[in-house]
């Protein structure tokens, strides 16, 4: 199934049927999934929240929530074939998981009494799914660099115990995307994870239901407007800094690709590097792990290039270019840089020189060894593309 880029963010370009067939996929693979429906809220968000941004860019599923989105896949030569809700997906996701007997769990909502309502109410619409939980969770603000992790505990042991193999997740977004990323990967039994904002609300009758003719249309802003004029500021972001922003991509699309070369380096215990950005690093508040990397010279070969880049980087001349690997990189740039994406040629490095070696230089803070399979634990969301990637071909 092929993507596309939106402001920087990929989506899978698909029907609400095709999407369909992708839930049951990851139903019965064996693995773990989470699926995002960004909206032009949160695509505006995530051109300052770098974490946030790498979350939405990297998850497994990521489809259109908004009928905005679908307007600017247009103007940006890059269309879109439907819009498909976070609540078309959630409706998908209870209908196979009452046919197949698959165990959710409901975290999130405006309160307790919500999430139980929004609980009971899909209950009664579909007859045999088996709600194993629903927790409101714990009461937070959304992290701006790391979750504190401790006042989770209680919520992520009930969750372990009831094992289910999907978790709907209403704590808003941001937050949801947040929290999934975070605490996934500690939820064995989960498949897949899902964040569907309010949706739980409008399920318990807390909220206001938009009528069907202004969802058709794309005219849920005007409702919510009316009856809750407090949310003036957010409708504003998703409808007039949210088309400024799809116009100054339209033009950052005339500016040149940078071509680039990734390092995967290993050592002669088998771990692989990873470097502290320094500049994300000071934005963010918190590492930011990537592989090493740089741009090509005109006129440089990638091979050139990648040991001028790993000794400017690093501070080390002590690498041996074991093999290209057989794809590229391909990802675009916020706007504020003069190109706008990078495409990059990726070498597996053997690191032959001692740890000293490394220096941390004006672009890297420092760096850390670790196995491979922990690399996708440690690098940054915004690499994990292209970390997976790495992964089946090291």
């Amino acid at each position: 199934m092929t993507t596309i880029l939106i402001l920087g963010v990929q989506f899978n370009r698909m029907t609400r049927a095709q999407a369909r067939v992708r839930l049951q996929e990851f139903l019965s693979d064996g693995r773990q999934h989470y699926i995002v429906t960004p909206n032009p809220e949160m695509l505006v968000k995530a051109q300052k929240d770098f974490w946030f941004h790498g979350i939405l860019d990297s998850a497994d599923l990521s489809v259109a929530d908004g009928v905005g989105v679908i307007i600017a896949s247009w103007i940006l030569g890059r269309s879109l074939p439907e819009r498909i809700r976070g609540t078309d997906l959630l409706e998908d996701l209870c209908e196979l998981a009452a046919a197949q007997k698959r165990k959710v769990f409901f975290l999130g909502g405006k309160n307790q009494s919500s999430v139980e309502r929004a609980a009971d109410a899909l209950q009664k619409r579909y007859k045999n799914l088996p709600i194993v939980g629903a927790e409101h969770g714990p009461t937070f603000t959304e992290p701006a660099a790391q979750f504190d992790r401790g006042q989770f505990t209680g919520v992520l042991e009930k969750i372990k115990q009831a094992e289910p193999e999907i978790l709907v997740v209403a704590f808003g977004q941001g937050k949801q995307e947040k929290w999934i990323k975070e605490f996934l990967r500690e939820l064995p039994s989960v498949q897949i994870a899902i964040g569907v904002g309010g949706a739980l609300d409008y399920l318990s009758g807390g909220a206001r239901a938009v009528p069907t003719i202004m969802r058709r249309f794309g005219l849920e802003w005007i409702w919510r407007l009316i009856h809750e004029p407090a949310r003036l500021p957010r409708i504003w972001n998703a409808v007039i800094v949210f088309l400024w922003y799809v116009i100054l991509w339209r033009i950052h699309l005339y500016k040149p690709v940078r071509q680039n070369v990734l390092a995967v380096i290993t050592n002669q215990e088998g771990k692989y590097l990873l470097a502290d950005n320094r500049r994300f690093h000071k934005l963010e508040g918190k590492p930011h792990w990537e592989f090493v990397q740089g741009g090509m010279e005109r006129g440089e070969t990638p091979e050139a290039a990648l040991y001028r880049e790993l000794e400017e980087e690093t501070g080390s001349n002590s690498y041996m270019i074991l093999r290209q690997l057989p794809f590229e990189d391909y990802y675009e740039l916020p706007l504020v840089h003069r190109h706008r994406a990078k495409r990059q040629k990726i070498f597996l490095v053997k690191f032959i020189g001692a740890a000293k070696e490394l220096t941390a230089t004006d672009e890297i803070q420092g760096f850390r060894w670790v196995a491979k399979d922990e690399l996708m634990t440690t690098l940054h969301p915004r690499r994990h593309n292209v970390g997976a990637k790495v992964i089946l071909q090291i």
